[in-house]
């Protein structure tokens, strides 16, 4: 399905809560009133901080993935401590918009670039990230319960889902497998 990122996240789907890897997570590493507590169905959601610091990632995801930065609005300035950077930082949030400074947005450049050039030289057929959809939402009922998915990637043969992540810490092969577990990636 051709979901809007914003509605996925509402889980507005369907009138009954469904699961999605963040809220079985939850409940695999916590319980089910954690993950009642956290799912956005709920009216008393407890709503998690707003991760900024994930920016730059998102940034070269959708980057990437889409080929799109209609998103992001790039600020002109060195950083955020003065009042004209912070005023053009909070309206492009208040406008659903996702903003920059410059050294970042050339960061995100330079990032889908690299992510771009390495997954061309992996030699599977089909290519990495080619034949196939960005952003594909899946949603299906299962022993009763509505269970959902946001995939980076769907090929149209529908034999394969390409995912991409981005990390501040080590992607080294031996190092990965860690961290992917800590945050969940094997599910």
């Amino acid at each position: 399905l051709e979901i809007p990122e914003d509605q996925y996240h509402r889980d507005d789907l369907y009138a009954r809560p469904s699961l999605s890897k963040s809220i079985i997570q939850i409940l695999l590493t916590k319980s089910p009133a954690h993950a009642w507590a956290n799912h956005p169905k709920n009216p008393d959601c407890v709503k998690p901080a707003d991760e900024k610091k994930y920016d730059v990632g998102t940034a070269a995801h959708k980057l990437f993935l889409e080929g799109r930065d209609d998103s992001i609005v790039v600020v002109a300035a060195n950083d955020w401590r003065t009042n004209a950077a912070k005023a053009e930082r909070d309206a492009a949030y208040e406008a659903g918009l996702m903003p920059l400074l410059e050294k970042d947005y050339q960061h995100v450049q330079a990032m889908a670039g690299a992510i771009r050039a390495q997954t061309e030289i992996v030699a599977v057929d089909p290519p990495l990230f080619a034949n196939g959809e960005p952003e594909r939402t899946l949603v299906w009922e299962e022993d009763g319960g509505i269970l959902k998915a946001r995939l980076d990637w769907l090929r149209d043969d529908h034999q394969a889902i390409d995912d991409l992540k981005t990390t501040a810490v080590s992607a080294a092969p031996e190092a990965w497998g860690k961290t992917m577990m800590g945050f969940g990636g094997d599910l």
